[in-house]
């Protein structure tokens, strides 16, 4: 089954309007270039998750079990 993770960087706002990137992970699953999915503003700092998107590639994370190992990060960031 085809699946690779990407990167995704988007920009948010706090409550004082200063703006800054946060950076999250699309799931995709075939051909098409189109993701399946795609979970935005996990990470603050790009290179924790480009090596979070990396290992999920490199493992071969199945899409089922994203959204633990997401849960299971942050909670060890913390």
């Amino acid at each position: 089954m085809f699946c690779i993770y990407k990167l995704t960087e988007t920009t948010v706002a706090d409550e004082s309007g200063n703006t800054h990137s946060a950076f999250g992970i699309a799931l995709y699953q075939d051909e098409s270039g189109q993701p399946t999915r795609v979970i935005d503003s996990i990470f603050t700092d790009r290179i924790t998750a480009e090596d979070f998107v990396s290992l999920c590639n490199r493992l071969e994370l199945s899409p089922d079990h994203l959204d633990d190992v997401i849960d299971d990060t942050l909670a060890v960031m913390q």
